[in-house]
């Protein structure tokens, strides 16, 4: 067979160089598929995060999206995966959400292979649920917005509702809304129940305690149980497993005060299966990490980060027998992550 010397060169900051030689075969990823991450379009003037230590671009964030969708047309990918966060919470202050959205949902409708969508706080801060079911296609299979599908033979995607447990509650309460607050009561002493933006929900927390704020969630009773049959399955199957949250799941992946509420939970039941690599968004900034059982998690830049010549901020991942290759795009640093030697409780 006919062997090829294929050289990776710098994407942006963070790409992972390697030299090898691959036969022509191991060059055609098994599946491709595009990522992108908080969104968060809006028809306003740039504007200091709440933080105020990063400008936003609400409205580079819509034409990032547009050279995302450009970029996945010429490559072919197979599926996209919206992590969440698809346009922001200013839209509903401004009664401008549906509007949003429909400029949002055409640059994706451009594309003719599935796109999923995943479910982030700024989504419920815009919607309802139900609304959410009717509004945007692909957020959901079947009704339930977790749930999972084969990307390729001997592989398993997961597609996880980080808001399962959550207290958002400007559009609608649901049967889990005050059990979300006492479990925030429990780790946080301050108002968890003002209005946002008229208290400091994270006054005083540090370390893993910061995440106990309302903008995150947690994976439910019901989900996590559907979690734990989905691996069990994969493993009786002999798949490889990955996984994509809006929230993120591993310490040192993203900003503590990000994470997922009950992510070690979810942790210990993905640990039971071969899983490959965790996506998700939430944290602006981005970051990767490595569990100690060499799961990858990436988190994926937000595309209001763009300034200047950097005015994109998606990724194309291919997969691989025994790697994933993530090329980003300016604002997304690129990764190759192996797994030949992977750990697991297989």
């Amino acid at each position: 067979m006919k062997k090829i010397m294929q050289t990776t060169a710098a994407v942006s900051s963070g790409v992972l160089f390697y030299n090898k030689t691959v036969s022509a075969e191991e060059l055609k990823p098994l599946s491709k598929f595009g990522l992108i991450a908080d969104i968060q379009t809006a028809d306003v003037d740039d504007a200091w995060n709440f933080s105020k230590t990063a400008s936003r671009s609400y409205r580079g964030a819509l034409q990032a999206l547009g050279r995302a969708v450009d970029s996945w047309h010429s490559s072919g990918v197979d599926f996209v995966v919206n992590l969440g966060d698809i346009i922001d919470q200013v839209n509903e202050t401004n009664g401008d959400s549906r509007r949003i959205l429909a400029l949002v949902l055409q640059h994706f409708s451009r594309l003719d292979v599935p796109v999923w969508h995943l479910v982030g706080n700024h989504e419920l801060y815009n919607f309802t649920r139900d609304e959410l079911l009717d509004l945007i296609p692909g957020i959901a299979n079947n009704g339930c917005m977790y749930h999972d599908f084969t990307p390729a033979k001997g592989w398993r995607a997961v597609v996880l509702d980080s808001y399962d447990v959550h207290c958002i509650n400007n559009k609608e309460a649901s049967e889990f809304t005050e059990t979300a607050f006492q479990m925030l009561e429990e780790h946080n002493p301050n108002n968890v129940r003002a209005e946002r933006g008229t208290t400091n929900w994270s006054a005083g927390m540090s370390g893993l305690d910061a995440r106990w704020v309302p903008f995150n969630g947690a994976v439910g009773e019901i989900q996590a149980k559907w979690l734990k049959n989905v691996v069990r399955d994969s493993v009786e199957k002999g798949e490889k497993l990955i996984v994509f949250s809006h929230v993120p799941l591993l310490p040192g992946c993203a900003a503590r005060a990000t994470l997922l509420w009950n992510y070690s939970e979810i942790l210990e039941i993905l640990d039971g299966g071969n899983t490959i690599a965790v996506f998700a968004g939430h944290d602006h900034k981005g970051g990767h990490a490595v569990s100690p059982t060499g799961t990858h998690h990436v988190t994926i830049p937000s595309p209001l980060n763009i300034t200047g010549s950097l005015d994109t901020a998606h990724a194309t991942v291919e997969l691989y027998e025994n790697s994933l290759r993530l090329t980003g795009s300016a604002c997304v640093p690129s990764y190759e992550l192996n797994f030949t030697n992977k750990a697991s409780k297989l």
